[in-house]
């Protein structure tokens, strides 16, 4: 199931978000754990985008969804940053930035198991 796939990989993330977390207060051989599982998690995850959408949406309106998720993502890139910057200089550390985004792909993780199976009429 592609929804297992998917969640699975978004577990990996906020894992791995979690580690690199503690990278400051627990040495940098986190940075291995973080590495690993966020190249799995990511890597596993970018394929699977296409598919579940054109499992539940249907290959007409594939184009229009994966560019309007695509243009989400690149907001995401585009606010990250100065974002982590803005916790930075609120808390003196990073931590909270990373925390947030873990609970992010946790959040993530449950609305992709607990979303039912797409109507049969889609998955052409």
């Amino acid at each position: 199931d592609k929804r297992w796939v998917a969640a699975i990989s978004c577990a990996l993330v906020s894992l791995s978000m979690l580690f690199f977390n503690f990278v400051a207060s627990g040495g940098p051989w986190l940075l291995l754990p973080f590495t690993i599982l966020f190249g799995l998690g990511w890597g596993g995850n970018v394929p699977m985008q296409p598919a579940l959408l054109r499992e539940y949406f249907g290959r007409a309106r594939l184009g229009s969804i994966m560019g309007m998720v695509v243009g989400m993502i690149s907001l995401g890139s585009i606010l990250g940053s100065p974002l982590a910057g803005w916790v930075f200089d609120r808390l003196g550390s990073y931590q909270g930035a990373w925390s947030a985004l873990a609970g992010i792909t946790i959040i993530g993780t449950i609305s992709l198991l607990t979303t039912p199976r797409p109507a049969k009429n889609y998955r052409r």
